[in-house]
């Protein structure tokens, strides 16, 4: 692997002895022989370098890991007390998240830069080849303790508790929490997939209504979706019966709900998250529709006029120039904005792209919706402001050039989020994030009734 400014090394690995290559020169340039790994069945098992550092991690397949500078050859320090089974290592190189070989569902996290920081001058000196192998430096277990951090709960005795209340539980600060998960996502970019639906149903604190979302499922499939997998035929059967069950869970919840065009599409993404659990599933689409969706349907069947002035007073302050040219072409908010914003995203992005976008909706503000669709219109600008045919707008917001990143969205959308004057932010409009209630799912009346109902005759 290479390692990131050291683009001329590679890692080719056999036994307990990494080989070190210069891919410009073509040549062998360390044999690194490591002793911690020296043993009958003991090898190389996984490497990754250290931000973009010289400082390479590497853990054998019997749980020890050890540091080592691959440009001097060299042991740096090891980590003991715990056997790790694997590790992540972000970008930056400050944070070191690793499953224990003793604690296979417990995420540990260990603050690399700290760790550097109180070692630092400890470190061994030795080099570290074929014939020689270094004396190793531990760094200390009360250390490592200090610096790992776990979700270690325990459920009160008759209480039936939410996930949500279950994390809060421990005592002080509990390792799940908003501002250590915004500390991860800052050093991440995404949340892993194996841990996304914890942390959104933690984030979103869903209230896991049982009773609530029996009595809905058990009225079956709504007559409004029966012909659902007719209309949308996918590929796969159980997407299918899952989409049919979320759809009529929503009508039967609230009538705006029985046949709106756009709801498949905006719902699809959610199904596939969280296709294991399709009652915390629900109850995040739920949370999604009461809080991101706020008076997206009070003019309904018209378009959201009060949030769509919003995106359009954010764009006119951050990018006046995208907007007048909107403007020269008559081309209205219910396009630029209308169309992304109805789907939430998911007809402009991969699954992997709307993924991330979603991890740091759903960490943000609820407001930060409207600051990161102005981010992708003024990181577009030139390919917008070359545009003119209605037909071509239209098919930009769902379909938006792939030069751009969605990292490069985001990084536009937070300096908007926080550059945006009080007069015209978001939350002006929108409310704070309110949490379902537990006990029983809210009414959800936010549309003109007369014109639900005389849809419905």
């Amino acid at each position: 692997m290479n390692g990131g400014p050291m683009k001329e090394l590679a890692f080719l690995y056999r036994g307990s002895t990494l080989y070190v290559w210069n891919l410009v020169e073509k040549r062998l340039v360390h044999e690194i022989l490591v002793p911690a790994f020296e043993g009958e069945g003991a090898s190389v098992g996984q490497v990754g370098f250290v931000g973009g550092s010289k400082i390479a991690c590497v853990l054998s397949n019997q749980g020890t890991m050890i540091f080592v500078d691959v440009v001097e050859a060299r042991f740096v320090g090891q980590l003991k007390g715990r056997r790790f089974k694997s590790f992540a290592i972000s970008p930056d190189g400050r944070l070191l998240s690793a499953i224990m070989d003793d604690k296979k569902y417990t995420i540990s996290l260990v603050r690399l830069d700290a760790v550097w920081e109180r070692v630092g001058g400890q470190v061994a000196e030795e080099a570290m080849s074929d014939e020689e192998a270094a004396e190793e430096e531990e760094v200390r277990e009360d250390v490592l303790e200090e610096e790992r951090k776990r979700v270690e709960v325990s459920m009160p005795e008759g209480k039936v508790m939410t996930f949500y209340e279950l994390v809060e539980t421990k005592e002080q600060s509990p390792a799940l929490n908003r501002r250590k998960l915004r500390q991860f996502l800052n050093h991440y970019g995404t949340y892993p997939d194996e841990w996304r639906t914890y942390i959104w149903r933690y984030l979103l604190h869903l209230p896991e209504n049982r009773e609530s979302y029996e009595s809905l499922l058990a009225q079956g499939i709504h007559p409004s979706f029966k012909d659902f997998r007719k209309k949308y035929p996918l590929k796969s059967e159980r997407v299918g019966k899952s989409m049919e069950k979320v759809l009529s869970t929503l009508a039967y919840w609230s009538p705006i709900f029985e046949g709106l065009d756009t709801l498949p599409s905006l719902v699809f993404p959610f199904v596939g998250v969280f296709r294991g659990d399709l009652f915390s599933g629900v109850e995040v689409v739920m949370s999604v529709l009461m809080n991101w969706c706020q008076k997206w349907w009070e003019y309904y069947p018209n378009p959201p006029f009060e949030v769509l002035d919003v995106v359009e007073d954010l764009l006119g302050y951050w990018d006046g120039e995208v907007l007048e040219h909107f403007v020269g072409c008559g081309v209205t908010s219910q396009v630029y904005a209308w169309l992304p914003l109805r789907t939430l995203f998911s007809e402009m992005f991969s699954r992997k792209d709307w993924l991330m976008v979603w991890d740091h909706l759903v960490s943000a503000p609820v407001g930060f919706l409207y600051s990161f669709l102005v981010a992708v219109l003024v990181e577009n600008r030139v390919g917008l402001l070359g545009v003119r045919a209605s037909s071509d707008f239209e098919y930009f917001f769902t379909h938006p050039p792939s030069t751009k990143s969605v990292a490069s969205y985001l990084h536009r959308a937070y300096e908007i989020h926080r550059g945006t004057p009080a007069s015209i932010k978001p939350e002006g409009v929108i409310a704070t994030f309110t949490p379902l209630p537990k006990g029983q799912y809210p009414i959800f009346k936010g549309y003109p009734e007369f014109v639900v109902g005389y849809r419905k005759r």
